[in-house]
């Protein structure tokens, strides 16, 4: 019954000083490339995190808790399933203890991970009151690996699908039971992988950062083994509101949280970036503010407080 089952939905908005730990993991698994998938001209330097909303579906949780389950119980039965990802699924390096007191335990007996997945508000609403849909999954991008759930370590892959509306868009974080993962590292799989995979594991990590150098994405063909645990709205930035960003903290101050983030950001870009002249251009009002910024990367990097 449909109206039974939405009871069984919980949506509970998170605080905002939780939204910001969720705006670390969102920015440590940032990278600044682009692929095919992606849509827009423009390619964003930061995803802005500005709602965060958890998920309880008990209906959901209690078929992902079976198949987590089964697959445990599965890399037990044969110690050759195990396998360890490397380098290993780049949500998992954050060492963060808000953040781990934030989402829990994972695990790993099932290999489960924390893994993203763009949509839109559609998918949003109907993913995250019912379940992946492996009809649809695939549609808005083609199918590489086969038609199957396709989850991102990167915050930045999973942008490349999500669909902005009203200049917002949204992603899924999800626990994801990898358990036996088969690595592919083809440029052109075969058109028969899905089933290849389905006979011996239980999900596939496509490794296209070895392949074409662009991102690892990882598959299953059981959406029973993904549980969409966070809806993440957020906002594109670009070069331009990062640099506003930081001048606007110079000249006005803002909040600790403010300092946080904008700050140690602008300073990654101007050490990172692939673009020389996106580097040149935030060093240069990183320099021009120097008498402000300078203070407060002293400050951040002698507070030892947890984060």
């Amino acid at each position: 019954d449909q109206n039974q089952s939405s009871r069984l939905v919980n949506r509970e908005p998170l605080p905002e000083g939780l939204i910001f730990v969720l705006q670390r993991l969102i920015d440590h698994t940032f990278l600044w490339k682009r692929t095919k998938d992606r849509r827009t001209a423009t390619l964003p330097v930061r995803l802005e995190v500005v709602e965060v909303v958890r998920v309880q579906n008990v209906a959901a949780w209690i078929e992902y808790d079976r198949a987590r389950g089964r697959i445990a119980d599965a890399m037990v039965d044969d110690p050759s399933f195990a396998h360890h990802l490397s380098p290993p699924v780049l949500t998992s390096t954050l060492r963060d203890d808000a953040l781990f007191g934030l989402l829990g335990d994972l695990q790993e007996n099932a290999q489960e991970q924390w893994l993203c997945h763009g949509t839109n508000s559609f998918g949003v609403q109907g993913i995250s009151e019912e379940e992946f849909r492996l009809d649809l999954a695939g549609s808005n991008r083609g199918m590489l690996y086969g038609a199957g759930v396709y989850t991102a370590e990167c915050s930045s892959k999973a942008d490349e699908y999500a669909e902005e509306e009203d200049g917002l868009c949204r992603m899924l974080l999800c626990r994801v039971s990898l358990g036996r993962v088969w690595l592919n590292v083809d440029r052109s799989p075969d058109p028969d992988i899905k089933q290849q995979c389905m006979a011996a594991y239980h999900s596939l990590c496509g490794d296209r950062w070895r392949a074409v150098g662009s991102y690892r994405e990882f598959v299953v063909y059981d959406s029973h083994q993904v549980y969409p645990a966070y809806i993440i709205k957020y906002r594109r930035c670009t070069e331009q509101d990062i640099l506003k960003g930081v001048r606007r903290f110079a000249q006005h101050g803002g909040s600790e949280q403010d300092a946080l983030h904008i700050i140690p950001f602008a300073t990654t870009m101007a050490l990172r970036h692939p673009d020389s002249l996106v580097r040149y251009r935030t060093s240069m009002v990183l320099a021009a503010w120097a008498e402000q910024v300078v203070p407060t990367l002293i400050e951040m990097l002698s507070d030892t407080r947890d984060r």
